[in-house]
């Protein structure tokens, strides 16, 4: 995929197909999507705490038209109410060590590329998994959890992370963007489930 994707005169047709599939690998494990919604909520918090301290202005900041802490809230209290079986210590080291990775680069090249939004995600997975591994196997559990899934998820936002770096594409930063990203079906999937 690395090769062809440097070979190509223009990437784009490859990005849109490998972006495709990491949504489908993604899919809709709601313990992936209730992950990734919680650190999108952290990233929004933090992006409005940012812009108040920098303006001195409150803008109003939405997950989808949610209230970020509202809808985090409401997350952690369903998990802590239905109790799913949570994942191993195992698997979420393995997870946290795609993490990490993925934050690092991101880290690496962030005065090249905007990541819009996705660096302060990554950056809050980060953060769940390092300090609070527990609250991490228990938004990641489930009945049906498929860490071999999120696993095979986080190896393509690598991959996808490589490619980009040899691609010959004008759509670089969209294509980054969508690296450990939830988009709208998904935040509303995760909102009906915890009835927010």
């Amino acid at each position: 995929m690395l090769f062809s994707v440097g070979l190509m005169p223009r990437a784009d047709i490859l990005l849109e197909m490998l972006i495709k599939q990491l949504t489908s690998l993604r899919g809709t494990d709601s313990g992936v999507l209730r992950f990734l919604t919680v650190a999108l909520c952290d990233a929004t918090s933090m992006q409005r705490q940012k812009s108040f301290s920098e303006s001195g202005l409150k803008q109003h900041y939405s997950v989808f038209g949610y209230e970020p802490d509202g809808l985090k809230g409401a997350i952690l209290k369903n998990v802590d109410i239905n109790r799913h079986p949570a994942l191993t210590s195992a698997e979420v080291t393995k997870i946290g060590e795609h993490i990490l990775k993925i934050r690092d680069f991101l880290e690496e090249k962030k005065k090249k590329y905007n990541f819009g939004i996705a660096e302060l995600v990554v950056g809050n997975c980060a953060k769940i998994i390092s300090l609070q591994p527990s609250k991490a196997a228990e938004l990641l559990g489930g009945y049906f959890s498929r860490p071999d899934d999120f696993i095979g998820y986080l190896y393509g936002c690598r991959l996808l992370i490589e490619c980009l770096e040899v691609a010959v594409t004008s759509r670089r930063e969209e294509f980054l963007q969508h690296v450990m990203s939830v988009d709208r079906e998904a935040v509303r999937v995760v909102a009906r489930e915890v009835g927010a």
